[in-house]
């Protein structure tokens, strides 16, 4: 059959089978291939882009029924004007509120989060008065924890919650040093918390107002999730996240007054550094069923990571730190392991297709 008879397949099959560049397009689409199987990153979830934000509302010193009709309610109706917005989901709690803002798949999720932030610069300005926009973070696929350790110290009879808590905050710090981590998560026991109970008589002695304390205490780079008010006479804790490294220097913080002038925050209320009140419970069960107080470290991983290749990191460097940080009475127990099961996926991925394409040589060459 000649060239001219033949149709366009035809001919440029013709051309290839006698060409002498045909064996060397072969052997470099193969390298092609294993290349791209050295380099592509295995992924536990799908990446798909369902651009997700929260918002967190805090209202200190609010019952949670005045939160939900004065904070929650007007910010969902102004908040739901956002184009391509499809889902609001919304929580109200005694102080503060967390709106979760879903987006159609698909949409940027910068684009997403540009929207939301512009939409809360004018909702800011009709806020209650003590009421703020405490966070706005972008929320996606990445989020979810690709490994969880789970730290029990069974042989430590004398450790408490706030014992183990401190152990795991410390390795969540370590482990925060590989690269290709996003977020490092600390559940379970008792966290350090400051407590500052003011006085309210020394506080009127020396001129210094309640929102005067919290504006304080806030620049300093604390945080008050249970708020603060003097409300009847009653003075009420606050309970804040400390960033100080003891309470002997949060007492030292200075406190402006209506005069002008400095005090110290010991002489107008009291600080104590201790473990606080836990909010989440982790318990290991054994295979008798016996149950241990636990810390879990969660660590998620930023988008195009490799979470094979990450896992394996933060394994090594969890053994590297066994001698110093962690005591042999400390026991660590891998509760969730996304890059051993992306592994053995995308192996039994890799296996089936190369069957595949080993069928279909062997057909053609029969």
């Amino acid at each position: 059959m000649s060239l001219k008879s033949m149709g366009p397949a035809g001919r440029m099959a013709a051309t290839f089978l006698h060409s002498r560049l045909t064996p060397l397009f072969i052997v470099a689409s193969i390298l092609l291939g294993f290349l791209g199987l050295a380099t592509l990153a295995r992924e536990e979830e799908p990446q798909i882009q369902v651009p997700m934000v929260d918002v967190k509302l805090a209202w200190p010193g609010q019952p949670v029924g005045q939160v939900e009709r004065q904070l929650t309610s007007p910010a969902e109706r102004r908040l739901w004007e956002i184009p391509d917005l499809e889902y609001l989901y919304s929580t109200s709690t005694a102080d503060g509120a967390l709106l979760i803002l879903r987006f159609k798949v698909g949409m940027s999720p910068d684009q997403a989060l540009g929207r939301v932030r512009s939409r809360l610069d004018e909702v800011s300005a009709q806020l209650p008065a003590g009421a703020r926009i405490a966070e706005v973070s972008p929320r996606s696929i990445d989020d979810v924890p690709v490994l969880a350790l789970t730290l029990t110290a069974p042989k430590r009879a004398d450790w408490d919650q706030s014992d183990l808590r401190r152990v795991g905050e410390e390795l969540a710090l370590e482990l925060r040093k590989t690269d290709g981590v996003s977020r490092v998560r600390v559940l379970g026991g008792e966290p350090r918390m400051v407590r500052v109970q003011p006085d309210p008589g020394r506080m009127a002695q020396a001129g210094v107002t309640v929102d005067g304390l919290l504006a304080t205490l806030s620049s300093a780079g604390l945080s008050m999730p249970a708020g603060t008010a003097l409300q009847g006479g009653l003075t009420r804790e606050l309970r804040a996240e400390s960033p100080f490294n003891s309470a002997e220097e949060l007492r030292a913080l200075a406190v402006r007054t209506s005069a002008g002038s400095t005090v110290r925050l010991s002489e107008i209320a009291a600080v104590e550094d201790g473990p606080g009140e836990a909010t989440q419970y982790v318990w290991l069960i054994g295979h008798d069923g016996a149950r241990s107080p636990a810390v879990t470290v969660e660590i998620a991983k930023r988008p195009g990571i490799n979470a094979t290749a990450l896992v394996h990191s933060l394994h090594d460097r969890v053994a590297a730190v066994r001698g110093s940080l962690l005591s042999r009475d400390v026991d660590v127990h891998v509760s969730r392991d996304f890059g051993e099961t992306a592994k053995h996926k995308s192996d039994d991925l890799m296996f089936h297709l190369l069957l595949a394409t080993l069928s279909v040589v062997a057909l053609i060459a029969l």
